[in-house]
């Protein structure tokens, strides 16, 4: 039976894990308990591209309210593998959405599609109710005693892990893609987030832009392409011994020498590998506005999985990886190459 990239979610939830801490700033203030089950809300600050409505609608995570706010003592950063993150900053202010999540679950899920992982909680500031204003002749701490605030959850990398990758690894400082930061300018004017902050934290800083499909990247061939069956592939991958497979389409891909503790192959590891073509997972997560959506996996199509192929591309470049094809899938009428093939490195 087939393995998608969904399939081990359910499984895994009671095994992600919540980190939370307390705030130095908390003052009088009480950090709000965890949730105590699965079903009770969860309240949550996005900075990310989840702050955009449609990418929260095809992730189909579910929120009840949505205001502007801004959590003290750390900066927006996008140097490891190009992807948003915040890292703590005497003297800086990360603005974004806080959000009502329906319940544990949605966190979860959340928790699932990012590459990120870590969950911290923290003091979060809302926006007044007029606007954001800041009063010039009070202090920081004058004007945040006039604000409301509440504890939420919000992901991120685990600080050590991020410090010692961007150290050993330093390829992996890359530069956010185009439409990624276009997700999230758009996510966070749609929820009235300072027009200050967007432009000077998303529209002003360098960036990738997109290929067109005519430039569209593919993955190197290994030297020898063997033909196998998804049988076969599935017990490659069940003795693959550190190894990292993932599929696109009829292709299957191998990811070349890494640290285990890349975030990007763990990600591929758990989403990708010994599992079915994970071009309707990545369509879900590296969304693209202007590619039709695919609500199931019949509705994919080759344009989608090029998209994906070139995505992924992009993304293990990114992170300081590389992958290459090194089988394609037989048809019901071909026989599989021999073992003496499947020697492809």
């Amino acid at each position: 039976m087939k393995r998608d990239s969904f399939s081990s979610f359910s499984s895994s939830l009671d095994q992600l894990s919540i980190l939370s801490t307390s705030t130095t700033r908390e003052r009088s203030r009480s950090p709000s308990p965890p949730p105590s089950s699965s079903g009770d809300p969860v309240l949550f600050f996005a900075y990310g591209p989840v702050v955009n409505n449609l990418v929260r609608k095809r992730r189909n995570i579910r929120t009840t309210s949505l205001q502007p706010a801004f959590l003290d003592g750390y900066r927006l950063s996008f140097e490891f593998g190009g992807i948003a993150n915040v890292v703590r900053a005497r003297g800086y202010r990360v603005h974004g959405v806080l959000m009502t999540l329906a319940s544990l679950r949605d966190l979860k899920k959340m928790q699932s599609y990012d590459i990120r992982r870590q969950v911290t909680q923290r003091l979060v500031f809302h926006y007044p109710k007029n606007g954001f204003i800041v009063d010039e002749d009070a202090s920081d701490e004058e004007e945040k005693e006039e604000l409301e605030s509440a504890m939420a959850y919000f992901i991120e990398y685990p600080e050590d892990a991020a410090e010692t990758q961007l150290q050993n690894d330093p390829a992996i400082e890359r530069l956010p893609q185009e439409g990624y930061l276009k997700l999230i300018a758009e996510g966070m004017q749609q929820n009235r987030v300072c027009y200050e902050y967007i432009e000077d934290s998303i529209f002003n800083i360098p960036y990738t832009p997109d290929r067109p499909v005519s430039d569209y990247q593919k993955f190197p061939l290994a030297p020898k392409v063997a033909k196998i069956s998804f049988l076969t592939y599935q017990d490659l991958c069940d003795t693959a011994n550190g190894d990292i497979y993932f599929v696109l389409g009829t292709s299957v891909f191998m990811l070349g020498s890494h640290n285990p503790n890349n975030p990007l192959a763990k990600w591929l590891e758990e989403h990708g590998h010994g599992r079915d073509d994970v071009t309707f997972f990545v369509q879900i997560v590296l969304m693209n506005p202007a590619l039709s959506f695919c609500k199931r996996r019949s509705e994919v199509t080759p344009t989608h999985i090029e998209w994906a192929e070139n995505q992924l591309v992009e993304t293990t470049q990114q992170h300081g990886l590389e992958a290459k094809k090194v089988f394609e899938f037989i048809k019901d009428d071909e026989s599989e190459d021999g073992p003496s093939k499947f020697f492809y490195a």
